[in-house]
Order: C-alpha cells, then structure tokens, then sequence
C-alpha cells in the first residue's frame, strides 16, 4: 500500500537493570538485557522502599530530570511521522526481581518524603501509617491516600511534559494514554490517582 510502519515499544515503567541483577524463572532474562542510561547515571532515580530498596525498572517521576529523560525519549518520535496518533499503553511495569508484596510498599524517595513534609507536615518515614507491615496501617487512611495522589500528581506532570515534547517535535502527532482504571494498581506498587492530562 506504500504505507510505512513505524513501531516503538513506549513505557514509562521498564527502564532496565544492571546485568548482575534478577532472579531465574520463566520469562526472566538473566543477565537483564539493557538499561536506560539515565538511570545507569543517576540510581537515585529508581523507586524505593521504608528501607532504601530500589525496585528496578520502576522510576520515580518526582524527579525533575527523570521526567525530563523520559519526556526526550518520547520526544524523539514523533519526528518520524507526519500525522496520525502516538498512543501509549505504558501503565505497566516488568519487575526485575520479585513483584512488590504490597501496593504500598515503595514510594519512599527523598523528594516524596520532602513534599509531604512541606504539603502535610508529615515524615512519611517515621510515621507508622506508611508502613504497610505496621498495624497502624490502614489502606483507607487519609493521609495515605494524599501520599499516593501525590505521587500520581507527578505522573501526570510526567505525561504533560512528554505531551510538550511531542508537539515540539511534531504538532500533528496526537498523544493518548491508555489506563485500565482509575488507580495505578498493585503491579507498580501504588494506588496513585491519576489526574486528566490537559489536552
């Protein structure tokens, strides 16, 4: 038909592992197979837990310079294509190691931890209602769920800057995302509420 095809495989939530890292089992790659070059530099990047366990793959997108990394490599598309749609189906990750053993087990970074100081006056790493093995923790408490919209706040800051580096590079080229739900489930340990992106 004189049509050409261009194909990505765009995530937000596969980003690689060090080859050293990864457990055996079916559909496992051993030694993993690639990793972003951003979060090669900066490892700080990567989700953690109460206790600083990175969970590779998974990014934390309270960071200004991950989104924007994310943001050019998504930017970059759209320079291939003269019109049509660019649609993302991104809301999953591959974990690396095992899968988290709850939905709110990571979240923990720095920059997490300094916004709820500032936003709720509260230290979500002391505080028992953010640890989900401690009995004080309730799923639908309050204060958790003002960490968990607060931590989708910066998805959605994450696909307004790619939706800007699309139309940078192309203005034709439309973004959608495609979600299953209202909440990011269990697989990317959060239950982060997502905001609509402005169109």
């Amino acid at each position: 038909m004189g049509y050409d095809y261009w194909l990505s495989h765009p995530h937000i939530y596969s980003e690689g592992a060090p080859a050293d890292v990864g457990i055996e089992g079916l559909g496992r790659m051993v030694p993993w197979s690639y990793m972003m070059k951003y979060h090669q530099d900066h490892p700080e990047v990567l989700t953690i837990d109460r206790q600083g366990n990175k969970q590779w793959m998974v990014p934390e997108y309270a960071y200004p310079g991950m989104r924007a990394s994310k943001a050019a490599e998504f930017g970059t598309w759209p320079r291939s294509t003269s019109q049509g749609h660019h649609c993302v189906n991104a809301q999953r990750d591959e974990p690396v190691d095992s899968p988290p053993d709850h939905a709110d087990q990571y979240g923990f970074n720095q920059p997490v931890v300094d916004d709820m100081k500032r936003l709720y006056d509260v230290d979500i790493m002391t505080d028992p209602r953010f640890d989900w093995k401690s009995p004080s923790f309730k799923s639908d408490d309050e204060m958790v769920q003002k960490w968990r919209n607060l931590r989708g706040s910066y998805i959605t800051q994450l696909y307004r800057e790619i939706r800007e580096a699309m139309r940078a590079a192309n203005p034709d080229v439309k973004f959608a995302v495609a979600l299953s739900g209202e909440f990011v489930g269990p697989p990317m340990a959060m239950h982060a509420r997502m905001a609509q992106v402005d169109r």
